[in-house]
């Protein structure tokens, strides 16, 4: 049986994730994040059935040549619903997580909506390579979303029975149903390091995309990924040994404490952007799961966690159903409300009598 493509990979995959962890690719995107509202841009108009959607003069630097790069080796993949692995299928929002986690080790979850939740809103015109552009595809906000790749194209995986694939923002099915563009690159008052420059220039200069123009199909891209493994492993002892002594000062780094993602206000919990926190009184204290998922998750976003937070005193995590975690306080699930739009609102308090403020 033939090999699937995107295999040939893997060996780049895991060097990025090491470089990843040397550099401290923790981000702690909960702490930086809006509730997913509509932001009122002007959809864009729609053009021509097709468009163009080639590859050429495509441009990028830093963390968007990163998630450029796995973008484009995706291209063609297969889509599966609830996918979040190449080999298996990808369906849109796990396309999106897989490329953040493995390009610039930003951990998402696999939900649109709630990406849009801890992602904040950009104008069209302060979009960059890398960011994110959503849509209403299904009469629910932010059921679809895609990565942005300049030039007015994004990719994404669109549906059962089709591969990941390049599309025009003026389109004339997306243009409608355009909900705007959010970063999760630029989302905190510090801006998020470029974090693999120095792996990047030495595997990845070759593919003609270091501040310049796509230079290589994504099949070519792949081969020279190849060529590049194969003249590499006559170093690999040395990069190894390497690996080994920063891993260790990374983890001496790793253990200084990380700031907590809950504050208080006026008697109430808040996340570290001061925005109201609430508990659903469907959730078991204790109980280690969330009862808001799926479009209850659009409205109430959970306060997400990072793979390498812990519990902490009267903070705990829960595992969500789609496998990502959530800050729970004395046992019960964290949760924002998207229909607040500033730092100490509580339009949330007893919505349907099922949920209330989070108190200390």
């Amino acid at each position: 049986m033939q090999d699937h493509p995107l295999r040939d990979d893997n060996f780049d995959r895991r060097r990025l994730l090491k470089g990843a962890a040397l550099a401290g690719l923790a981000a702690l995107l909960a702490a930086c994040g809006t509730t997913p509202t509509k932001t009122g841009q002007h959809r864009p108009r729609p053009g021509k059935p097709g468009g163009d959607t080639s590859l050429s003069n495509l441009r990028a630097d830093g963390n968007g040549r990163e998630i450029l790069l796995y973008t484009i080796g995706l291209l063609d993949g297969g889509y599966r619903f609830g996918g979040n692995n190449p080999e298996a299928g990808l369906d849109c929002s796990g396309m999106v997580s897989y490329i953040y986690q493995n390009a610039v080790g930003i951990r998402l979850p696999h939900n649109a909506a709630q990406i849009a939740g801890i992602a904040r809103p950009i104008p069209d015109n302060q979009m960059q390579v890398g960011d994110l552009v959503f849509f209403n595809t299904m009469n629910r906000p932010f059921s679809h979303m895609g990565i942005f790749i300049g030039d007015g194209k994004f990719v994404h995986a669109p549906r059962s029975n089709s591969t990941i694939r390049v599309a025009r923002l003026d389109n004339v099915y997306f243009a409608p149903r355009y909900e705007g563009a959010r970063t999760v690159l630029r989302a905190c008052s510090r801006p998020v390091p470029y974090r693999l420059s120095s792996l990047a220039k030495k595997y990845f200069t070759p593919l003609g995309i270091i501040g310049g123009g796509l230079a290589y199909t994504p099949m070519q891209a792949r081969n020279k990924r190849s060529a590049l493994r194969q003249s590499d492993q006559e170093s690999s002892m040395k990069r190894t040994l390497l690996l080994g002594g920063m891993l260790a000062a990374f983890a001496t780094a790793s253990s200084l404490a990380a700031p907590s993602p809950v504050s208080t206000r006026d008697g109430a919990l808040t996340d570290t952007a001061g925005m109201t926190l609430y508990v659903f009184e469907k959730d078991k204290t204790g109980d280690g799961r969330s009862a808001c998922n799926g479009p209850c998750a659009g409205l109430w976003p959970p306060l997400a966690a990072g793979a390498n937070d812990k519990p902490e005193g009267d903070l705990g995590l829960v595992t969500r159903d789609d496998g990502s975690r959530q800050w729970s306080w004395r046992g019960k699930p964290l949760y924002r409300f998207a229909q607040d739009s500033a730092p100490g609102e509580r339009k949330g308090d007893n919505f349907k009598q099922l949920w209330r403020v989070a108190k200390p």
